[in-house]
């Protein structure tokens, strides 16, 4: 992961560079994948707080903490070490309920974030216990509800919710 995370937080060096080291860190695995094996990518680890940080700095640009969205999105697609999806459901859990973006975010950038956090969510859901909260349900719930949400989030709540252990609904 080397100068990749120093690259990125690097305000002199050009956007798009910063932005695809983002990128860049975010596809990092412990185990590469091969498909004629049968093996699936297993994200490192160690990347998960650099990302979570990337997308918790607030001086960041939005471009910036939206490709840390994106590492952590994939990270949940595939398999995570245990101790690092507590802090990707924390990054999930802020989003989906937040109607209006949050300082630095335009609207577009903001639904972006909250379709990632939704495909966090299902990653989360189908491999552990950390989205199975009232407030995870409830937050689908209201943007599924809400015929002012774009359909592709509500689409995605859907699919979430539908990821999310019956018995965290039913409560």
């Amino acid at each position: 992961i080397g100068q990749l995370p120093l690259l990125a937080a690097d305000a002199a060096v050009d956007l798009n560079a910063r932005y695809n080291a983002l990128l860049l860190l975010g596809q990092v695995d412990r185990v590469e994948p091969n498909a004629t094996s049968n093996i699936a990518a297993v994200p490192l680890a160690e990347v998960t707080p650099l990302l979570v940080g990337a997308f918790d700095k607030q001086d960041f640009p939005e471009a910036l903490r939206i490709a840390a969205l994106v590492g952590l999105a994939r990270q949940k697609e595939w398999q995570v070490v245990i101790g690092a999806a507590p802090s990707i459901a924390g990054v999930a859990a802020k989003l989906p309920a937040s109607k209006m973006p949050p300082p630095g975010f335009s609207v577009s950038g903001h639904q972006w974030a909250r379709k990632l956090a939704l495909q966090m969510v299902v990653g989360l859901a189908k491999s552990g216990s950390e989205m199975n909260r009232p407030e995870t349900v409830k937050a689908l719930f209201e943007i599924l509800n809400d015929d002012q949400e774009p359909l592709f989030l509500r689409r995605d709540a859907a699919l979430a919710l539908g990821n999310i252990d019956p018995t965290a609904i039913s409560s």
